[in-house]
């Protein structure tokens, strides 16, 4: 499984998880054409339906397109559960893009391999294998997958701690995914970007991405990435010790994330009540009652982050 907390980047690309999610989509799928297949797959059918698919891939009996087509979905959708499968199937499908000259599956491919590295916290292997992604997808000049690579590379360099590099690859990525009318990979951009600048102290920049990641989750019915502005617009007036405020952006937070069933997210909206109820009002049986709540949910999710974060609140 990988160690990479899901809410410290919010990853630009598809996971298998939002197969899952298919009968109540919070996401849009990928940009990728899936075969018919993998459309149909959801709830307790995927396990079964993506072993169809690599059966389908041992028959031998494929164009090529078809081949690497099913790798791209095989080592994508196995990314963030079973890394040595997803590394497989990358790998399969760069030998065969080799063999055939199809450069822009040898990235795509390649950018999957490297996304797999980087969910298995492997970076220095991950950086190098989206470097090279990205060199590919130049060469075949194709724009959104130079925009998809950089969001990676700046997801990686988030985790790291490289907060202005990170900036810049995003700040690169977001004007093609908004010339381009991808609406999900702006939202997921611009909560990142909101939160890099946040990290910088910089809590005026932060608002402004907030404020349009807001926008563009209300119009495109959003509530995961709605529930990311709120929790931002949260630690925000919390820094600027706008108490009320900050309390009432965590309890809608909170409210969305738990409506949701996005336990990291609620538990890390709870500690936000928590934190006012703390710091300001002094009310220390209530935030103790919150704090409890949010190490409840974080002992359920495993995050030691978020475990830690609690433990802080009740010490």
């Amino acid at each position: 499984m990988p160690t990479i907390h899901p809410i410290a980047v919010v990853i630009i690309a598809r996971t298998r998880k939002q197969v899952n999610r298919m009968k109540h989509p919070r996401k849009k799928t990928s940009t990728c054409i899936l075969c018919a297949m993998l459309l149909l797959l959801a709830g307790e059918g995927v396990a079964q339906n993506l072993d169809s698919l690599e059966n389908v891939l041992k028959t031998g009996d494929l164009s090529s397109e078809k081949f690497l087509s099913i790798c791209d979905d095989l080592s994508w959708y196995y990314l963030d559960e079973e890394f040595h499968k997803s590394k497989h199937y990358a790998e399969q499908g760069i030998e065969r893009a080799k063999a055939v000259g199809n450069r822009l599956m040898e990235a795509r491919l390649y950018r999957n391999l490297g996304v797999a590295y980087y969910m298995n916290s492997r970076m220095d292997t991950a950086h190098s294998l989206l470097n090279h992604a990205l060199e590919k997808a130049t060469e075949v000049k194709d724009e959104q997958l130079q925009a998809a690579i950089h969001g990676a590379i700046g997801n990686l360099h988030n985790v790291t701690g490289d907060c202005q590099e990170a900036l810049a690859y995003y700040l690169k990525a977001l004007p093609v995914f908004e010339a381009n009318g991808n609406k999900e990979r702006v939202r997921s951009l611009l909560g990142n970007i909101a939160t890099l600048y946040y990290s910088m102290a910089n809590l005026n920049q932060s608002e402004k991405y907030y404020v349009e990641l807001e926008k563009e989750s209300l119009d495109a019915d959003d509530p995961y990435n709605l529930g990311r502005a709120y929790e931002g617009f949260s630690k925000i007036a919390l820094k600027r010790k706008e108490f009320q405020s900050s309390l009432e952006y965590s309890e809608r937070a909170a409210k969305i994330f738990r409506e949701g069933g996005y336990k990291s997210s609620e538990a890390i909206a709870i500690q936000g009540i928590a934190m006012v109820y703390y710091q300001h009002y002094k009310e220390y049986d209530k935030a103790k009652e919150y704090a409890l709540k949010a190490l409840e949910l974080s002992k359920e999710t495993g995050y030691k982050a978020d475990i830690v974060g609690s433990l802080n609140i009740l010490s």
